[in-house]
């Protein structure tokens, strides 16, 4: 069933409160559609007595968790199908003061592997990349996939750095370094995916020494995906979102003011990813 594009308020700043993870359609064989849900339920809780609902949402899809990892807020889990091993990290809450204290350090500084990145990125990596390696190392599984929407779509972008995966996906990535910095990742596999209007991966700006990496998916207004597109393209397919909305939803109760922020909810991204989103623009 078409999933319609969500412009609330809790599809953005409360996607944990979601419960159709994995059940929305797609393919879970193809590794696109798996990252796009595993960065997706990154932000289900998995404390107390949620951890058997977060486990089941993996089980429904032939995955176990192997380690969920959680110091001063950086966040990430690592879960695996003894084929494939996944780490996903969860990004920002807004409720959460380490989130957005990492997300507001805009300076950069040395990176391990080269280059120079984004202070609060490289200081959230360097707290839980021990833990989350040594589950890489527990888990069983040929091919490594790394995932993350948002603030964990940087933070798997410096991961990839440390330990090559045999794919990065992300979701809403801002930029994470410098251009020094991307010849870290000239041997990474990654599809970096970007809805519309998003504000996010359009920060750090280039003008502050900031430079994206991997390969552009864009997803048009209406859902459909574009593969490096020209910034033509771009340009007016953001310009007519961003026109749309403010004629139909900007005004609407318990909706997003502007595109440039409802498009940045998790499942705005997983629907056209999945390719379920229902063709309104």
């Amino acid at each position: 069933m078409p999933t319609a594009y969500d412009p609330s308020w809790s599809a953005t700043t409360r996607p944990g409160s979601d419960t159709d993870f994995f059940a929305l359609g797609g393919d879970f064989t193809k590794d696109d559609m798996l990252c796009a849900e595993m960065a997706r339920v990154a932000y289900a809780s998995w404390d107390g007595f949620e951890r058997t609902k977060f486990d089941t949402y993996l089980r429904d899809v032939g995955f176990r968790t192997v380690q969920t990892v959680d110091v001063h807020g950086s966040e990430a889990f690592v879960a695996s199908n003894g084929e494939i091993t996944v780490v996903s990290f969860r990004g920002t809450q807004p409720s959460d003061p380490f989130d957005l204290f990492t997300d507001s350090r805009f300076l950069k500084s040395d990176w391990t592997a080269g280059g120079q990145v984004h202070n609060g990125f490289r200081a959230s990596v360097d707290e839980i990349w021990p833990q989350v390696e040594r589950a890489i190392e527990q888990a069983s599984g040929d091919r490594l996939l790394y995932t993350g929407h948002s603030l964990g779509g940087a933070l798997a972008t410096l991961a990839a750095s440390l330990r090559k995966p045999d794919l990065l996906v992300t979701l809403a990535s801002p930029r994470v370094g410098d251009q020094a910095f991307l010849q870290n990742l000239d041997e990474r596999k990654h599809h970096r995916y970007v809805n519309c209007a998003d504000l996010v991966p359009r920060v750090p700006t280039e003008a502050m020494g900031y430079r994206h990496t991997g390969v552009l998916h864009f997803i048009n207004a209406d859902g459909t995906v574009v593969v490096e597109p020209t910034q033509d393209h771009i340009d007016n397919e953001r310009r007519e979102a961003i026109a749309r909305y403010r004629e139909f939803c900007s005004l609407l109760h318990g909706t997003i003011p502007s595109r440039e922020l409802a498009d940045h909810a998790p499942i705005n991204y997983a629907s056209a990813i999945l390719g379920v989103r229902a063709k309104v623009s």
